[in-house]
């Protein structure tokens, strides 16, 4: 399986929500992938010319590089299509540290931040009650 990593598009939409775990238990995040495709912060993972999950890119963390959202089709998941995602995120910050923030809970994301080389740095309580934000930064070669 060919995995590229590419823009996101408007024409994007349907198959990001389709995809989307969030979107049958909160409306919201249909509201919200249709923003971020507007704002021009989606990249999306591509395999057999359909789009198998998408990340959220932006500098809303303190004017740092952010990881806003990363998520994969549930059937395209231990691929190493979430490295993929990663990986070109760190190419497109500008910044010398990129961000990522994600639950206690989400064991499968802290092992794809720890094989990325993320670090944890600290934590949010109180985001999601009784499962705390952690929050990992990937320092990257000086921008």
């Amino acid at each position: 399986m060919t995995v590229t990593v590419r823009r996101g598009r408007a024409a994007d939409a349907a198959a990001l929500k389709a995809l989307d775990t969030v979107v049958p238990l909160d409306a919201q995040r249909a509201v919200s992938i249709d923003a971020w495709l507007a704002h021009d912060v989606v990249y999306v993972a591509v395999a057999d010319d359909l789009p198998v999950g998408y990340a959220v890119f932006n500098h809303d963390f303190f004017r740092q590089g952010k990881v806003d959202m990363l998520m994969l089709a549930v059937d395209r998941r231990g691929r190493r299509i979430g490295e993929r995602l990663l990986r070109a995120l760190e190419d497109a910050c500008d910044t010398p540290k990129l961000f990522c923030t994600t639950n206690v809970s989400n064991h499968r994301m802290q092992r794809l931040l720890a094989r990325r080389g993320f670090l944890a740095c600290g934590f949010i309580d109180e985001l999601d009650p009784g499962d705390p934000e952690l929050v990992y930064v990937k320092k990257l070669a000086e921008r």
